[in-house]
């Protein structure tokens, strides 16, 4: 697609897209990208949710790409659709607002409750698998990531250099890799 990219019009990426083009919604997106970006900062005046507004079209297009039938101006339907697109991001974002406004601190940005207990599984079987690492080790783990603690505040708790902490982290991390009971939440 390299040699002559301007000869290759939208509905000809379009139809590459459909067949699974990654370059071809690439060059779409270089395109079309900077005049989507306006319009949808004329919606949205936040640069992040235009640029995300922007963004999600495109992925709907990769994403749709068996269905997607565009027969005159991919110009124009990719206006509507970032158009549309803000109008959806704006109309939910307002009903959050209303539904804090009415409920308060009830709504607060909770996870979903699946999300919960996989954490509680989660922390629950990392505490386990720390609870088998030699007393140095955890405890390097312990002040750095539970308590935040810089390597040297680290380093002063348990009367080694910096640089032995730093071993003892690495040293940890990969024992906990290779525990068992970890495994079926990082893979």
């Amino acid at each position: 697609m390299n040699l002559n990219e301007n000869a290759i019009t939208d509905l000809q990426l379009v139809e590459q897209i459909r067949n699974g083009d990654m370059q071809a919604l690439a060059l779409l997106y270089t395109r079309h990208y900077t005049p989507l970006l306006l319009i949808a900062r004329t919606k949205s005046p936040h640069r992040d949710a235009a640029d995300e507004a922007v963004t999600d079209v495109f992925l709907s297009l990769l994403n749709r790409e068996n269905e997607l039938t565009i027969t005159t101006s991919v110009k124009a339907y990719l206006d509507q659709s970032v158009r549309y697109r803000c109008m959806t991001m704006y109309s939910i974002a307002t009903r959050k607002d209303e539904l804090r406004k009415k409920y308060g601190m009830h709504l607060a940005d909770e996870e979903p409750a699946t999300n919960r207990m996989e954490m509680a599984e989660l922390r629950t079987a990392l505490y386990a698998a720390l609870r088998l690492l030699p007393d140095q080790l955890k405890r390097a783990i312990e002040l750095s990531y539970f308590e935040e603690k810089e390597k040297e505040d680290v380093a002063t708790a348990l009367g080694v250099s910096p640089a032995t902490v730093t071993k003892y982290i690495l040293e940890a991390r990969k024992r906990l890799r290779k525990c068992h009971s970890l495994k079926t939440f990082l893979s």
